[in-house]
């Protein structure tokens, strides 16, 4: 054993200083060369211990002593570990089988330790007993595991059996061969491992790989790519973030009845005849107590738009009052400026969503102090999907219970309904459409399966299954014990009356598209009022069921503006029509004078003269410039003496003083005319 003088420092019969110990040990070495040698590494020399005081000699051996000790101490535990986890990994037959091989070897033990029966004697007489080889117990003792050198804590895991556990390592694979089986394999559109492995072994008549037997394949899979990568590339981001992450359970029991309602559109799966002839799936939009589970208000319409949204925003506020927070998904319906406003939209890449404008008008949401929250939408390899684990009403569409089958099979609507997917296509799909069923049945059975459903008992939500109450029992203990605001007037016009952003045309004439007829044709609106917002923009707010009434409009920074009445079309002979239009355009004229009369206006005249005072300053005319311009007028009859004569240009035709004297008493009638004056009044 060598040392060095950092080591000796401070060591008994040693200075503390590295510089003293040096001195030390070449006094100690003296002239025995055999006693020091050069350092292999770096500069200096290190010392034999047999040249150091006997108490340096015996701490160094104790130290190297008590490091093996720790090193024999460390690696026994981390094998242990191993035996351990291992036997952890095992088979249950393999289990069974070192325990009782473990009985075994307790028995020989207690015969040496208790009796002091000699170890091949011992080993004899157990083999006797139970029937065991002794070479078996022989082998378990000195060759494998050894248990002679293994405390008795770990024999259990030791004596496991290590057959078989090294096979799975015989067969080998190139990472050539297994990187492009990871390629074919790992991919959204999820191939079988044995379209795979039949793709690899064609790859590896051109390559040369040596290809093992499928099942290897099988094996590696689960033990060489992680489930996370697995579900991730052969089923979409979205996938794994759903099926890798627990869902939360969340409470509701700090809640009340209106503090928080959920609302979503669903798709009914049948076909339904309306009055018209047309055959559609109607959708009906939902509003739903996220304390109770209640369905507090719906509607119906042949798909998911935002005048169904203000009906049962309508219907749910005026008869139960006004939440105090909405969780909404971002669907068309539910991002309308009519129901949450612009300022209440997400952020986001969800801005191309909608086109914002400064012009949108607060929505009804939002006016009545909702607070509304958005879930989020997660992007997808199909798409974005929205997260519909954040609203408990999804639970309500979906499931062997909910009204997917409640309402969609009902008996009314027998070979009416088309399943929920492509893959669960009824008996008589083909013939569905043709048995549609009336709109009237479909509201009524529609109606008398919600009140079912809210009425219910025995439901097992958190705040029901406790004492086996319904929705409605859970709503109506929790609304009784509340106060819940109510509505204003205006606030519910708002729920009925939909936004929309048009232009102001010339005549302050307005279009609305959402009147458009199947010609193409839209409703027009008309006031005064909009003339000076003529070229600008202005939201309108309607009724959208009913379009022929006036419309309510309102300027870029959301001032109304005021009531705009509607222009109706008239028959092309309507002489009524005619009549209107005339009376009109009188008005509008006689509002004309009206404001020539009480505006101070200076006359032209006054102008011209007030102009032609103007000193003309250091810039005078040329006088090249006179004769040019006198060229272009008629030469007149009173010229001054001073002045020279000019050629007279001819006078065009028709501008003689007769017929031009004759045109202007013929416009004066037609004036007096139209504005009701006598022929002989004079004009002001």
């Amino acid at each position: 054993m060598w040392v060095t003088p950092d080591i000796c420092a401070g060591l008994p019969g040693f200075p503390s200083m590295t510089h003293n110990a040096r001195n030390k040990l070449n006094k100690l070495s003296g002239e025995k060369t055999e006693l020091r040698r050069k350092c292999a590494v770096g500069k200096g020399f290190e010392y034999h211990i047999d040249c150091l005081p006997p108490e340096t000699r015996v701490h160094l051996l104790q130290q190297q002593v008590k490091e093996q000790v720790e090193a024999a101490q460390a690696k026994a535990s981390a094998e242990s570990a191993e035996r351990w986890l291992a036997f952890q990994e095992a088979t249950e037959s393999k289990r069974q089988e070192a325990a009782r091989n473990l009985q075994i070897c307790l028995m020989v033990a207690d015969l040496v330790e208790k009796n002091d029966m000699k170890m091949y004697k011992a080993f004899a007489h157990i083999a006797d007993t139970t029937g065991t080889p002794l070479g078996t117990i022989k082998r378990w003792f000195y060759i494998e595991p050894g248990l002679k050198g293994i405390q008795k804590g770990d024999w259990l895991p030791a004596l496991l059996s290590r057959q078989g556990c090294h096979s799975k390592h015989k067969e080998v694979i190139c990472p050539e061969a297994w990187s492009f089986f990871q390629g074919d394999y790992l991919r959204t559109d999820a191939p079988t491992l044995r379209s795979c492995y039949e793709r690899l072994l064609e790859a590896a008549k051109v390559t040369g790989w040596s290809i093992p037997h499928v099942s290897f394949f099988r094996r590696r899979i689960k033990t060489h790519i992680p489930l996370e990568l697995r579900v991730s590339l052969r089923e979409g981001a979205f996938r794994a973030k759903q099926d890798l992450v627990p869902a939360q359970r969340r409470s509701r029991a700090g809640l009340h009845a209106m503090q928080i309602v959920n609302g979503d559109g669903y798709t009914h799966n049948l076909w339904i005849r309306l009055p018209n002839g047309q055959v559609v799936r109607p959708t009906t939009w939902f509003f739903q107590d996220v304390y109770s589970s209640m369905l507090l208000s719906y509607c119906v319409d042949v798909s998911e738009n935002t005048d169904m949204l203000g009906l049962a925003l309508h219907q749910m506020v005026s008869r139960y009052g006004v939440p105090a927070a909405c969780v909404l998904d971002r669907g068309s319906a539910a991002l309308s400026q009519a129901m949450s406003g612009r300022m209440h939209r997400p952020s986001g890449r969800d801005k191309k969503h909608k086109k914002f404008d400064s012009a949108e008008v607060e929505g009804a949401m939002t006016a009545m102090g909702i607070d509304v929250t958005w879930t989020r939408v997660e992007a997808d390899t199909a798409g974005n999907k929205g997260n519909a684990r954040a609203k408990p009403i999804e639970r309500a569409f979906n499931g062997k219970s909910g009204l997917g089958s409640v309402v969609d099979k009902h008996p009314a609507f027998a070979s009416a309904t088309v399943g929920d997917s492509v893959d669960k296509k009824p008996a008589h799909y083909v013939d569905a459409q043709k048995n549609a069923v009336s709109l009237e049945t479909f509201l009524q059975v529609l109606a008398a399966q919600i009140e079912a459903w809210n009425s219910r008992e025995g439901r097992r939500t958190e705040m029901a299954k406790a004492r086996g109450l319904s929705y409605r029992q859970v709503f109506e203990e929790s609304y009784s014990q509340v106060t819940i605001r109510k509505p204003s007037d205006y606030q519910l016009m708002m729920c009925l009356m939909r936004t929309e952003e048009c232009p102001v045309h010339g005549g302050g004439v307005i279009e609305l598209k959402a009147s458009q007829n199947p010609l193409g044709e839209c409703n027009r609106y008309h006031s005064p009022m909009l003339y000076a917002h003529i070229g600008t923009k202005v939201s309108l707010r309607f009724n959208p069921s009913n379009l022929s009434e006036a419309v309510y409009a309102y300027d870029a920074t959301g001032v109304l503006i005021g009531q705009i009445p509607i222009l109706k079309d008239v028959a092309f002979n309507d002489r009524g029509g005619a009549r209107q239009q005339r009376l009109a355009q009188e008005d509008v004229m006689g509002r004309i004078e009206l404001m020539q009369r009480t505006t101070d206006i200076t006359p032209i005249k006054d102008v011209a003269a007030l102009l032609t005072t103007v000193p003309a300053g250091n810039n005078p005319v040329p006088a090249a410039v006179g004769p040019t311009l006198a060229r272009m007028m008629p030469k007149a009859t009173n010229e001054p003496e001073h002045e020279p004569e000019y050629e007279e240009l001819p006078m065009a035709s028709g501008c003689d003083s007769a017929a031009a004297a004759e045109r202007r008493q013929k416009a004066a009638q037609a004036m007096a005319k139209l504005f009701g004056h006598d022929e002989g009044e004079d004009d002001e």
